[in-house]
């Protein structure tokens, strides 16, 4: 069957409503579009109320075919129909694919997507046949020295490596798993069983990607890189095209000005540009246009503090991105024990924000309400709380403390944890009580304790300060 363009995916996908499946459908190409297209296509083949029970998702790693094959040739007893994913999957690049999966990794590794910038290094060292010991400062592999790009130094090598050594992420072994799914796919598998391939770059010579065209559906989302006028123009209308998409399910439109905003921003990234439009519709909340202002004052703001990218790592149980944040910071010379307090100060806000939530001001507050939502009902409960809290510690202040020499009381608390601080600039309130749902009280307490302990090891102890804080963080991001 002839490869179905992107462009062409919404009649293709309607027609399959009333058609007789294939066995085998691939998509690939741009991330953002085949997993638009991925879920479209999984939600016809296989309505919502048979997900739970004949539905299978593998990620996509080459030791995970044997798992795959087992699960086609499994029959289904519940149903007449089991969907079977294999996603991002790796086994379709080649030797003339090195210099696409370097450059896919530098660019996970600039946006600071640690896991995908190690997964597609895994990649490309695979089909180099090393492995990450060979891009190690002290093993260096000639052919990663050859091979390398502008902007791929030693920096860029020691943190992946680094990286996939902490999280125990290995290159596969060298083995021809596109054969073995190929002939899986050539054999058949029981009536009934679907697979829906997803992945990045493909080899239009490999066989098996012959064999899938030849025998099933494949949908093309690649999007052209280039800088000529022919190539701009693609990523122009893709990007137009996903920004429709988007904002149709809001009811909102953007000013052209604002749009220009954000393309400028970063660049025609699909994942980023959806993602950043999203916060968009939810920041301007009633208002129908979203503005160059709206574009401003939520993907313009800088942090004059790189500490707080792990404290918001740690707030959102992010493991991965919290160690890897440590790790730069402690590299900068940062001072560990003033890592620490600022994880703690997280925390406590973490917990006062808990405490609003658990308290009645905090009963209208909903985790799955609009930002405008929050903005008209929330803010003023979380002022009210504020002072409440505030006079309770005045009060306590009064009991305590000495007699002011002039014999005036105080009148405000000596306090940090105010929650409201600023009202006027209502949407980082906003961000950090969606954070605060992914705790429970009982868990916050924990890391506390977690976090004193800490505290108490780097100052009473020889251990290794980064060890210390990596344990703690792992700790405290663990869920369970």
């Amino acid at each position: 069957m002839p490869v179905t363009e992107y462009q062409n995916v919404k009649s293709c996908l309607a027609e399959l409503h009333d058609s007789k499946p294939f066995p085998v459908y691939l998509i690939y190409g741009e991330e953002y579009l085949y997993r638009s297209v991925f879920k479209q296509l999984v939600d016809i083949l296989l309505p919502e109320s048979g997900k739970s029970l004949n539905y299978e998702e593998i990620e996509g790693s080459g030791d995970n075919v044997f798992t795959l094959t087992e699960s086609l040739n499994t029959f289904s007893f519940l149903s007449k129909r089991k969907v079977i994913a294999f996603t991002d999957a790796k086994i379709f690049y080649s030797k003339s694919d090195e210099e696409n999966l370097l450059e896919k990794a530098k660019l996970a590794y600039d946006k600071e997507e640690m896991k995908k910038a190690a997964k597609h290094m895994a990649s490309y060292l695979g089909v180099l046949g090393l492995t990450f010991d060979d891009i190690s400062e002290k093993n260096r592999n000639e052919k990663v020295m050859s091979t390398s790009q502008k902007g791929i130094d030693s920096k860029f090598l020691n943190d992946i490596f680094q990286f996939a050594s902490d999280n125990n992420i290995t290159v596969p072994a060298n083995r021809d798993y596109a054969k073995i799914l190929q002939d899986t796919i050539e054999k058949g598998f029981p009536k009934g069983n679907l697979l829906v391939i997803t992945t990045d770059q493909i080899d239009k010579r490999k066989t098996l990607f012959k064999t899938i065209k030849e025998s099933g559906m494949v949908i093309d989302c690649s999007v052209p890189k280039g800088n000529r006028m022919a190539d701009k123009t693609v990523q122009e209308a893709m990007m137009k095209e996903v920004m429709n998409q988007v904002l149709s399910e809001s009811g909102k439109k953007i000013d052209p000005t604002a749009y220009r905003n954000i393309i400028e921003n970063i660049g025609f990234d699909f994942n980023t540009f959806a993602s950043s439009l999203k916060k968009l519709i939810d920041f301007s909340g009633s208002e129908t246009l979203i503005t160059r202002e709206h574009v401003a004052a939520v993907l313009n703001r800088t942090r004059e503090d790189p500490i707080y990218e792990v404290t918001g790592a740690v707030a959102d149980r992010d493991t991965q991105l919290a160690l890897f944040y440590l790790s730069s910071l402690l590299s900068a010379n940062m001072v560990p024990l003033q890592i620490l307090s600022a994880i703690i100060n997280q925390l406590r806000k973490l917990i006062i924000l808990k405490d609003f939530a658990e308290s009645p001001h905090g009963k209208i507050w909903n985790k799955k309400m609009s930002f405008q939502q929050f903005k008209t009902n929330v803010i003023s409960e979380m002022a009210a709380y504020d002072l409440e809290m505030q006079n309770a510690a005045l009060s306590m202040q009064a009991i305590f403390a000495k007699p002011q020499k002039d014999g005036k009381k105080k009148e405000k608390a000596d306090t940090d944890l105010l929650i409201a601080k600023n009202p006027n600039n209502p949407y980082p309130m906003f961000q950090s009580l969606l954070k605060s749902e992914n705790f429970t009280r009982k868990e916050l307490i924990q890391a506390l304790e977690t976090a004193s302990k800490a505290d108490i090891r780097l100052k009473t102890t020889t251990l290794n300060p980064k060890i210390v804080l990596e344990e703690m963080i792992i700790h405290i991001c663990r869920k369970g």
